[in-house]
């Protein structure tokens, strides 16, 4: 019963251009945080799992793949040491396009 009297109240302040009341908005803040804890970004989580040990390891492995023909690994050992190429996307024509209309009878 008491959802219901929520959901009507909640209802009510759409009508009168209220989107949330300040205990709606209070609460889902507080999920939106915690949901941010949980979902940190990869970035962070692999920068407290590795060392410089670690890393050296897995660029040795990588060089060992790209060594061995693995063209992939060779494309992330170029890109990670910041000789990635530009990528340019190109929009538009060089000439004038023609367009020819006939109309048939």
């Amino acid at each position: 019963m008491a959802k219901r009297k929520q959901s009507e109240a909640q209802l009510e302040n759409l009508k009168k251009g209220h989107r949330f009341d300040e205990e709606t908005a209070r609460r889902a803040q507080e999920k939106s945080t915690a949901a941010k804890k949980i979902y940190r970004p990869l970035k962070e989580i692999v920068a407290e799992c590795l060392d410089e040990e670690s890393v050296r390891q897995i660029m040795a492995a990588l060089m060992q793949k790209a060594m061995d023909g693995d063209v992939r690994a060779w494309e992330s050992l170029r890109d990670s040491s910041g000789q990635k190429p530009k990528e340019e996307v190109l929009v538009g024509t060089e000439k004038d396009l023609e367009v020819n209309i006939k109309v048939i009878d």
